[in-house]
């Protein structure tokens, strides 16, 4: 049977089921993720120091970017 349309074009819909179906794939890798994240802070062996070390790292790296968006958001708002 013969619809009218092309054989390489998807039928009406079929590209909004796709994009639905990856949404729920993204969203369940995304819950999979926060759950291992959330297992890994509770199960030993623990690693207070080494969260510290790297928080610290962390923060200190981050600065200069912090510094440049903080002197552009204050261009900005001296001009209002």
């Amino acid at each position: 049977m013969d619809n009218g349309r092309a054989a390489d074009t998807p039928a009406p819909g079929e590209n909004t089921k796709k994009v639905v179906v990856r949404s729920f794939e993204w969203f369940g890798e995304l819950a999979a993720f926060s759950f291992q994240i959330a297992r890994s802070g509770v199960v030993p062996p623990y690693e207070g120091r080494e969260l510290l070390r790297q928080t610290d790292e962390i923060g200190a790296k981050s600065l200069p970017l912090v510094a440049v968006a903080g002197t552009a958001i204050g261009v900005v708002k001296s001009f209002y």
